[in-house]
């Protein structure tokens, strides 16, 4: 087909049974020159060209290591960090931030959160050195439990990077920004602080709310022995540890802004975010509204996934992922069909 004209009908024949003979067909002695020959050398060309390429190539990209976030997400070592932002005081290395982050499907809001909080803590505390983010991120098909996830975090935290010195913590929702400067997470020497208190959050303004944003030092939350496990669904388990700091007679303050709901926090939203679990059923709502006197983060069951370090345009964040355990004759509620 890539023949302009066959001269001899025997030859065509010759040449299909005998593609190597192909070139004495071709040569100047049997049939007269086409601008066809030249298009088949081109295309033999790059076609051999493009095979040397794809054999060398290949094997690395399909044994590179991937990544459980979008390719703009690099590690630390290889993302460059961006320049850094004026800072208000000089650290001084008496204390170390860690900010506990519960998560699950909230890429978008993620990105912002990482970004936005490393240049406001680098900013206010004097140094990338005086904070570290982890994302605690839960990777099985159980309802989310926000109290399991921050117990899991506060002993990867203390425990695993014990010797980074990490001694207070900003349990921290992904979807809540710091928008008044006046907001300190500096460390709570005294009592613990909830710098989204009821006044100032944007969504949740009962008596008792204690979610958010909370500032405390890691003595505290021993104190209380963390969260309780058995909240499973969105609410109540900062409503518990209300509680647990009331009969370990910890008070729990508020900061004195000038600023209210609508202008102390920035509330990110994400078109493309599943809802959150708010279903309950009577029956299993009483259970989960019973008092938790013994479980907390000495008793949490989890399997660790994996833990990564990745950066958000060169804002480093520890990645941990795991699997909570449910034991499902004590709290039937994890399970995500519970309700349906």
């Amino acid at each position: 087909l890539l023949l302009n004209r066959c001269y001899d009908d025997a030859m065509c024949r010759d040449v299909a049974l005998f593609p190597h003979r192909l070139g004495r067909f071709l040569d100047g002695r049997r049939h007269k020159f086409f601008p066809g020959r030249l298009v088949l050398l081109a295309v033999l060309s790059f076609m051999c060209a493009f095979t040397v390429v794809f054999l060398i190539v290949y094997p690395f990209v399909l044994h590179s290591t991937q990544l459980p976030f979008p390719d703009y997400m690099y590690s630390v070592e290889e993302d460059p960090p961006p320049p850094p932002p004026p800072v208000d005081v000089e650290y001084d290395g008496r204390h170390r931030l860690a900010v506990l982050v519960p998560y699950r499907d909230r890429l978008e809001q993620l990105t912002s959160f990482v970004q936005y909080m490393s240049l406001f803590l680098t900013r206010q505390l004097g140094s990338p050195r005086a904070f570290r983010i982890f994302v605690v991120s839960q990777a099985d098909r159980l309802r989310f439990n926000r109290g399991a996830l921050l117990n899991v975090g506060f002993l990867y935290a203390t425990h695993r990077f014990a010797n980074d010195s990490f001694d207070y913590l900003a349990l921290h929702d992904v979807d809540l920004l710091p928008h008044n400067l006046q907001l300190s997470y500096r460390y709570p020497a005294a009592n613990p602080v909830h710098l989204s208190a009821p006044q100032y959050h944007p969504i949740y303004h009962y008596p008792r709310f204690l979610g958010g944003v909370l500032l405390l030092t890691a003595r505290h939350f021993v104190s209380v022995n963390g969260f309780s496990n058995k909240f499973w669904g969105w609410g109540l388990e900062d409503d518990d540890l209300r509680l647990r700091f009331d009969s370990a007679g910890i008070e729990v303050i508020a900061p004195n802004l000038t600023s209210g709901p609508h202008d102390t926090f920035l509330h990110l939203q994400s078109e493309r975010q599943s809802p959150r679990d708010h279903t309950r059923a009577d029956a299993d709502d009483a259970i989960r509204r019973r008092r938790d006197r013994t479980f907390g983060f000495r008793d949490v069951a989890f399997r660790e996934v994996r833990v990564t370090s990745l950066a958000f345009n060169g804002h480093p964040v520890t990645l941990i992922e795991v699997v909570l355990h449910c034991n499902v004759s004590l709290t039937p509620y994890c399970l995500p069909h519970s309700y349906s």
